[in-house]
């Protein structure tokens, strides 16, 4: 939460680092969306936690999901890496961002409607945009290098993200399909 920035992002590198060795302050998607899903775990299990901290988590993570919607995507849920740069988003940036807003959009504690209709607006176009990065034989290419999908084929940056987003996508809309 202290390395939250006023606008509710985070750096890239904490605070320490930049003091230490300076450099470029970037703010990038996978790891926005990495503090926003690791601080949602957290307040799921907020029982453990004192009035006052779980209060600023809450609106840390308020924060954090309004700069995440209106800073990496536009509203047809196309995405970006890093903020001031025009590369797109691949599939590791919608898998992260996947498991953040289904985590928000499930927690009990963040109760901002708005936020959660923009969210709720946001999440099937992210996911669709995530399922057109998978190629008719089920390999999904890691990025966009020099204007061409560069292929990696790992489990780790590839198709390992798609397949649990899109799992954690699944439960999430049948766990509210049931509860409707």
């Amino acid at each position: 939460i202290n390395e939250q920035q006023d606008d509710g992002s985070w750096l890239y590198f904490g605070s320490m680092h930049h003091e230490k060795w300076g450099g470029k302050r970037t703010v990038d998607c996978h790891h926005t969306a990495t503090n926003l899903t690791t601080l949602l775990t957290i307040l799921e299990n907020s029982d453990v936690l004192n009035p006052e901290v779980k209060d600023k988590l809450i609106a840390a993570c308020d924060l954090g999901i309004n700069f995440f919607i209106n800073n990496f995507f536009d509203q047809n849920g196309r995405g970006i890496v890093v903020i001031g740069m025009k590369r797109p988003a691949c599939s590791v940036q919608y898998s992260e961002a996947v498991f953040s807003f289904c985590k928000y959009m499930q927690s009990t504690h963040c109760k901002n409607i708005e936020l959660k209709r923009q969210v709720s607006d946001l999440l099937p176009k992210i996911i669709q945009r995530l399922c057109d990065l998978v190629n008719k034989d089920g390999t999904v290419p890691s990025g966009i290098y020099f204007g061409k999908y560069y292929n990696l084929q790992s489990i780790r940056w590839c198709s390992g993200p798609v397949l649990q987003a899109i799992i954690t996508y699944i439960a999430y809309i049948t766990t509210i399909h049931n509860y409707h």
